[in-house]
């Protein structure tokens, strides 16, 4: 995936002109520099941030910014030392830009300061795996243009490496560019600072059969009310209508409790998909808390067949502590997707149920495009998944995954090497696992030639912190991102610019309140600075009718369930109202 982020600013005529994308290619992995072009056009110093969502697989590994004062690269620090060192760089009056990790996927850019009339060039490294179809790598730009801008942005694309290609175009929806595959699915690397070789190696599923067995299990609590159990409803009987023949599925519904529509995993066949369509369409969010662990549970002390589990909510369980647990026991025998219904839901453990699960995640905030969110989990279950996989390697080293419960598509390992490895040294991998009831081996042979550089050290460090992290393992996720410039949640990358010196009292910013002191009273404009606060104060009033219309919401929801009010609601209704 080859991704851009979006500019966030008060300032319409703050816009994002240009995005190019430099792709240094190794195999089926890449190296990439997003370049965006960013201007302010208004007659205002504006303070602009990014939002930049990548996916599971890729890894942050450096950021700069580019002014009319010069070029400035970014450092990667401990998230709190990086704060420190940009709230000291705002205090003296310079421009700053943090890049720090949200949740699993979603990074925040606050660029800082940009002079009206004036361009910056901010890039963004990372380094992904391309899908592989046919023999051609498939470069996919997501679509990141809302359906009410009108804005077309240029974009290039120049490939360089194992593969070559450059591309020029548009970016007006979901953009996919194929280029022939020239590289080796083994590929060794060696760090010259540390003399540390990595190899990795990439296996390509190409199992065409296999028992399809699929589990719902559907989110029906009261935190669903609306908009989410809406989606649920469409989504589901999207997914019903893509299901094989033959296969086996089971719907389960939960909320303070559960049920099943069917006695037993059921074949999927005219009748039963009328059926199951019917009685979805009657679905309400009418079950009350959120108890997802105990549906999970049956499934573990029940369900002997291997299936996908496809867990559709907002994410927000009661405790979401042993539903990781019961999803961790249920991925090694199962593969269990995540998908994300409504634009509050919890993002982070939607995306935790893919990757502990073994499979994807999807987030479906916008009901316009269910569709494809659905196709992004069909396209995979239609794949059998090869199960209890095992990796075996001729060398010596430390084993990147140890383990691996099933694969779909594609999937990479690797080798922390504890051995000198020679030139032309022949290098095997294999790997072994069951799809159904049929033994699967596939291996990779490849006479090594290591190469200079980090990218495979990189990759393999990114495996191992998103495995630290969903054990909440924060420090040793920390210190492998700090030893191999990888940024994880507990680190920032920052980028100060020294060079200019601006009253930064009166940036304008919709999301950061301005803090005023008495001193910069005394010294500071006063007409600009009522201007300032009355800004704050149209903020505040967004906010406060934002959670009246809220409260709203719940209080009559519970009043039509429960033909009373929350009392732990009531004691704020006269302050709000």
């Amino acid at each position: 995936m080859l991704f851009f982020g979006r500019v966030i600013s008060q300032e319409k005529q703050v816009q994002l002109t240009e995005v190019n994308f430099e792709v240094e290619t190794v195999g089926n992995n890449a190296k990439v520099k997003a370049i965006h072009s960013i201007l302010n056009d208004s007659n205002d110093d504006c303070n602009v941030s990014i939002t930049m969502t990548l996916d599971d697989e890729s890894a942050v590994t450096g950021y700069s910014f580019k002014t009319a004062n010069g070029d400035f690269d970014s450092e990667l620090k401990e998230k709190e030392q990086a704060k420190i060192e940009q709230s000291d760089a705002t205090t003296n009056g310079y421009s700053s830009a943090v890049m720090e990790q949200v949740d699993d996927t979603t990074f925040s850019i606050t660029l800082g300061l940009i002079n009206k009339h004036s361009e910056v060039t901010f890039s963004i490294e990372y380094l992904t795996h391309m899908e592989i179809q046919d023999d051609e790598l498939v470069m996919k730009i997501p679509n990141l243009i809302e359906s009410d801008e009108k804005q077309q942005i240029p974009y290039s694309i120049k490939v360089t490496g194992s593969s070559t290609f450059s591309f020029k175009g548009v970016l007006s929806g979901e953009e996919e560019v194929n280029i022939p595959l020239n590289g080796d699915l083994i590929l060794g690397m060696k760090d010259e600072d540390t003399d540390e070789v990595v190899i990795s190696s990439t296996f390509i599923n190409k199992e065409k059969e296999g028992n399809i067995n699929i589990v719902f299990i559907c989110d029906r609590s009261g935190s669903m009310y609306g908009e989410g159990i809406k989606a649920l409803r469409n989504m589901l009987q999207l997914f019903l209508r893509q299901l094989p023949l033959n296969s086996k599925f089971q719907i389960i519904s939960f909320g303070s409790t559960y049920d099943f529509i069917f006695k037993e995993m059921t074949e999927y066949n005219e009748d039963t998909l009328k059926f199951a369509s019917e009685t979805v369409s009657h679905f309400e969010a009418n079950y009350g808390g959120t108890n997802m662990h105990a549906p999970l549970k049956a499934l573990i002390d029940n369900n002997t067949e291997k299936c996908h589990i496809i867990l559709l909510t907002d994410g927000y369980v009661d405790n979401k502590t042993s539903t990781i647990e019961y999803i961790r026991t249920l991925s090694k025998k199962n593969s269990l997707h995540g998908v994300g219904l409504g634009r509050s839901c919890d993002v982070e453990l939607i995306r935790n149920i893919g990757r502990i699960g073994n499979g994807i995640s999807a987030i479906s905030k916008n009901p316009n495009v269910l569709k494809k969110e659905v196709s992004k989990i069909t396209e995979r279950i239609l794949i059998p998944s090869i199960n209890e996989c095992t990796v075996e390697w001729n060398i010596k080293g430390e084993i990147t995954p140890k383990e691996i419960s099933n694969f779909y598509g594609m999937t990479t390992c690797y080798i922390q090497c504890n051995e000198e490895i020679k030139e032309g040294q022949n290098i095997e991998s294999e790997i072994k696992g069951r799809c159904g009831e049929k033994e699967v081996t596939y291996k990779n042979t490849k006479s090594i030639n290591i190469t200079k550089g980090i990218i495979v050290h990189q990759l393999m460090a990114l495996n191992q912190i998103r495995k630290l992290e969903s054990e909440n393992k924060k420090e040793e996720a920390k210190k492998l991102s700090m030893k191999y410039h990888v940024l994880c949640k507990e680190t920032a990358f920052i980028a100060v610019d020294k060079t200019t010196k601006k009253e930064v009292d009166f940036i304008k910013n919709k999301i950061i309140p301005v803090v005023i002191s008495i001193n910069e009273i005394i010294n500071n404009s006063s007409n600009k600075l009522i201007k300032e606060i009355k800004i704050e104060i149209d903020i505040l009033k967004e906010i406060k009718n934002h959670v009246i219309k809220n409260m709203i919401d719940v209080m009559e929801y519970y009043f039509y369930h429960n033909q009373t009010y929350p009392v732990e609601l009531l004691e704020y209704e006269e302050e709000l109202m």
